[in-house]
């Protein structure tokens, strides 16, 4: 199967996606983002930079899509779409971003204004209720300023020592596996240990990167905007007990529908954190199921019609500062997509 792969693989590269398209290009891409920064503020980071996309840039790829024929659209329109089972006669493009950082408000909204262009914010509680764990910043930080990391917890002891800056980078993600899987019961005085953080820090912090609640009903009102639920804690939903899992997803949603109430939306849209297989699948898919029109995940794909049995586990192809018009092409024509899932049209589980 990997041969045959490989073959048809290479076979959609060279006929340019013209074949690819047709089978799995689908009827569109929702984009993952997170944050929206100029350059200045976007490289004070390194590890976590691609987590940013400049205003340019973004208005770049924006006019792109819009000259190959692309269709904005709302998720609630995605949505409909699906459920009427008319296949629309563009390629849709969703814009979504995750966390609920002031930045979005700031920097992409006025480019989104701009281009008329419908958009998600997928906003976790713990952001605007200022006790976010921003422990991917803080890795980064700790692993340019210092020579070693001791994770100590009772589930996990790891140690870990660096003498360059390459092994450090090197680290960041085996680290970022061990952290995001901790228990919810000991990731807390695990992340303030690690990282030699108090309340008092945190909550200034947050202050600093997050979106606050009056600023989330701001945006809320804006008629371009969608505000998603991305759950209380941006936990690994896998690592939860039922009721942990419950809370976390459902008590998300009241909380926004009670803070964005004035502005009569509903909360109908979901998104994973972290989204890949080993941090939400069958049983965390139900449950937002239960609760949502859509959810999101962190995985490269497609949205094809088929998507209406599984609109739990909609497919995102990420956006950040080094996109190019190849790769954006390859998105759309359906060669990212089958380079990752092989002959799966369809997403689901």
């Amino acid at each position: 199967m990997g041969f045959i792969k490989d073959k048809t693989l290479g076979f959609f590269v060279k006929t340019k996606g013209l074949v690819s398209d047709r089978i799995y290009g689908g009827i569109g891409i929702s984009f993952m983002l997170h944050r929206v920064l100029p350059s200045e503020l976007r490289d004070q980071y390194t590890i976590n930079r691609d987590l940013a996309i400049t205003p340019s840039q973004l208005e770049t790829v924006i006019l792109y899509l819009q000259k190959k024929g692309c269709r904005f659209a709302s998720l609630d329109e995605l949505y409909d779409i699906l459920q009427s089972g008319r296949k629309p006669d563009r390629k849709l493009i969703c814009i979504t971003l995750d966390d609920g950082y002031r930045d979005n408000l700031l920097y992409g909204l006025p480019v989104f204004q701009k281009h008329n262009i419908p958009v998600t914010i997928y906003v976790t509680n713990c952001f605007p209720n200022h006790t976010a764990l921003l422990w991917w910043y803080w890795l980064e930080q700790k692993l340019h300023t210092d020579h070693q990391l001791r994770i100590d917890t009772a589930s996990v002891s790891k140690n870990y020592q660096w003498t360059s800056q390459q092994q450090a980078d090197a680290l960041f993600p085996e680290i970022r596996t061990v952290l995001k899987s901790l228990p919810k019961t000991e990731i807390s005085a695990a992340m303030k240990e690690t990282f030699g953080k108090d309340d008092a820090a945190i909550s200034r912090e947050c202050q600093d990167i997050s979106l606050t609640w009056d600023e989330i009903r701001q945006l809320s009102g804006e008629a371009l905007v969608t505000i998603g639920a991305h759950t209380m804690n941006h936990l690994s939903l896998r690592t939860l007990t039922d009721a942990e899992l419950e809370y976390e997803i459902c008590t998300s949603k009241q909380e926004l529908l009670e803070k964005t109430e004035k502005t009569d939306k509903a909360i109908e849209h979901f998104a994973y954190p972290y989204g890949a297989i080993g941090d939400a699948f069958t049983r965390e898919y139900s449950v937002a199921k239960k609760h949502f029109k859509t959810a999101v995940l962190n995985r490269r794909g497609n949205i094809s019609m088929g998507q209406v049995a599984y609109t739990e586990c909609i497919p995102r192809m990420p956006m950040g500062q080094n996109i190019t018009p190849e790769k954006l092409d390859q998105m759309l024509n359906g060669i990212t997509h089958f380079s990752d899932h092989g002959f799966m049209k369809t997403i689901h589980y």
